[in-house]
């Protein structure tokens, strides 16, 4: 981990989800890019969190169950599809918000 690159907590705008440890751990090898929340009133946030706070880079904290973050990734962009990019990540006929993982980050 000591090659990854330190951003420091104050010039970040942070997102904080829950996974299961499944997703945490597709995540953590490299496997999973995205990830997907539903297209429900709730996360609807997203799209307030990525529009606010111009200048700071969009990092998102991921956490295994309720344990503390753990992982940290920079989200290169969000989107939303009728469909999951890939079915077996998620409910294949539902529509999705989607945050396309970028590099994965230190923040202190």
């Amino acid at each position: 981990m000591s090659n990854m690159r330190k951003l420091e907590r104050d010039s970040c705008s942070m997102l904080h989800l829950i996974l299961k440890e499944k997703w945490y751990d597709m995540i953590d090898l490299g496997i999973k890019k995205e990830e997907y929340r539903d297209e429900i009133p709730h996360w609807e946030r997203i799209y307030s969190w990525w529009s606010e706070d111009a200048g700071k880079t969009k990092v998102v904290a991921f956490q295994r169950g309720y344990k503390k973050p753990s992982m940290w990734f920079v989200v290169d962009g969000i989107g939303n599809s009728d469909v999951s990019v890939n079915p077996d990540w998620g409910e294949p006929d539902h529509p999705h918000h989607i945050l396309f993982l970028g590099e994965r980050v230190e923040v202190s």
